[in-house]
């Protein structure tokens, strides 16, 4: 499936639209525009080589390397940790909740700052705070008990899941009621493929080998399987391309547990 990632950009839309993006990250990361646009030139190149996918991704790392990238990544999560918490604070309800997938942990620190009890999972410890946080395998049950939270986070996570839908299942029985899941979308195939792009690009270049299934949907086949999961749909955002340093197209909902029915099976 990665092999496609870069078979993409044999499409000379999807080619000029990723190639754009990378030389605004790069100018958002304080590169000069110049230099950004070589380094993209060269990243362009390099994703074209006809050697295996390992090898890219580390020709990829050392040009980064070379460049400093790493430092100035580290400071641009914390405007991403500012730019979500900014999304979804109005929306999360009740005193406990749970963030699954939760990365470094520091969105759900933003909301623990805000008064909430709040707990972290996920299937890697990559957590740099001091809440607890408990590790689980993908595609298994997560370790808590049915209706053990007010209120459940799942943010860019359910496309970095194996099995998505069980994910989803899981989320609604550990919940009492609210789930907020920011989740990236495509709205036509193209943009479906500069997703697949930079999901990889981020997660396996930018930062450790994180899964990438590349299991994206569109917010309508979302809508659909919430609808049949009988989850009530109270509030949806297009935030569009909202993050520089991750240009892919996000979406917000807001749902809540129907208390009467239980979720079906994935």
């Amino acid at each position: 499936m990665l092999n496609k990632v870069l078979g993409n950009l044999k499409n000379v839309i999807v080619s000029n639209k990723v190639s754009w993006y990378l030389t605004a990250l790069f100018i958002h990361l304080k590169i000069e525009p110049n230099k950004s646009r070589k380094l993209t030139e060269k990243t362009m190149s390099i994703c074209q080589n006809n050697v295996s996918f390992e090898e890219i991704e580390k020709q990829l790392k050392q040009l980064y390397f070379s460049e400093g990238l790493a430092k100035r990544i580290e400071q641009s999560l914390i405007e991403r940790t500012e730019k979500i918490f900014s999304q979804i604070k109005d929306y999360i309800a009740g005193e406990t909740v749970l963030d699954i997938g939760t990365g470094n942990g520091k969105v759900a620190e933003s909301v623990f700052n805000s008064g909430k009890k709040v707990e972290l999972c996920d299937i890697i410890d990559y957590n740099k705070t001091s809440l607890p946080i408990k590790i689980y395998k993908d595609n298994s049950l997560l370790p808590f008990e049915n209706n053990s939270f007010d209120c459940l986070l799942i943010l860019t996570v359910l496309h970095h899941s194996k099995n998505p839908l069980f994910l989803l299942n899981e989320t609604i029985r550990v919940t009492k009621k609210r789930i907020i899941i920011l989740e990236t979308v495509h709205l036509t195939e193209e943009e479906r493929k500069v997703n697949s792009f930079f999901d990889w690009f981020n997660n396996r270049v930018l930062n450790d080998a994180l899964p990438v299934p590349l299991n994206f949907k569109s917010p309508k086949e979302w809508k659909k399987i919430f609808e049949e999961h009988k989850l009530n749909l109270i509030k949806e955002t297009d935030l569009g391309i909202d993050q520089p340093t991750a240009p892919e197209h996000h979406w917000l909902f807001v749902l809540e547990k129907n208390q009467k029915t239980n979720a079906p099976k994935a």
